[in-house]
C-alpha cells in the first residue's frame, strides 16, 4: 500500500513511498544492526579520515629526493603498462617535471618537459588547454637557463592560440 501524500508526523513524513524514517529511528536502527561493540559510524568516518589525512600530508615529512625516486618509479611503471604517449604516463612524467624544478636540476626537467610537450600534442593535439600549459612551463624553463631563442617560438604560440580561444585580453592570455 502507497503512503497518503499528508505528513504522518513532523519527524516522519509520507509519501509516496510509505513512511520515511527520521534520522534518529535511522541512526538507532543501524546501531541495533551492527552491534554496540562496532565503533560508532561517525567515529569510524573520522578515523577513516584522518588515516587519509596522515598519508596526503607524510609527503610534506620526506626527502625531496625520495619524493622524486617514488615518482620516478611510478613513471617507469606507466611507461611500461601504459605506453610514453598515455594521459596517465604524460602526468606523471609532469609530477617528475615538478619535482626536478623543486630540486633546482633544470637541465633534466627541460628534457622532460620537451617529451611532455610532443606527447601532449600528438595525443591532445597542439590546440589544447593541457598542451599549451605544457609549453608555457617548457618555455619558463628555457628563459631561466637563458635560453629566450629557444622560448621564444613557444611563448608566441601559447599567446596566439589563447587569444583566439579566450580573447586578447583574457587573464591566461596576458599572463
Amino acid at each position: 500500500k502507497l503512503g497518503s501524500l499528508e505528513s504522518s508526523g513532523p519527524e516522519s513524513p509520507s509519501g509516496i513511498f510509505g513512511r520515511i524514517p527520521s534520522p534518529a529511528a535511522s541512526y538507532a536502527e543501524r546501531v541495533r544492526r551492527r552491534g554496540k561493540d562496532r565503533p560508532e559510524p561517525r567515529r569510524e568516518l573520522e578515523r577513516k579520515f584522518e588515516g587519509w589525512a596522515q598519508r596526503q600530508t607524510k609527503h610534506l615529512e620526506q626527502d625531496p629526493e625520495e619524493l622524486l625516486q617514488q615518482a620516478q618509479d611510478v613513471l617507469r611503471w606507466s611507461i611500461r603498462k601504459n605506453g610514453p604517449d598515455s594521459t596517465f604516463t604524460l602526468r606523471a612524467m609532469n609530477e617528475v617535471a615538478n619535482l626536478l624544478s623543486q630540486l633546482k636540476r633544470v637541465a633534466e626537467e627541460i628534457s622532460l618537459r620537451d617529451k611532455i610537450v610532443a606527447g601532449l600534442r600528438s595525443t591532445v593535439g597542439p590546440e589544447h588547454e593541457s598542451t599549451l600549459n605544457a609549453e608555457w612551463k617548457l618555455a619558463t624553463c628555457l628563459m631561466t637557463l637563458d635560453r629566450p631563442q629557444d622560448a621564444e617560438p613557444l611563448l608566441s604560440h601559447v599567446v596566439t592560440e589563447r587569444a583566439s580561444a579566450l580573447g586578447e585580453d583574457d587573464p591566461q592570455t596576458l599572463a
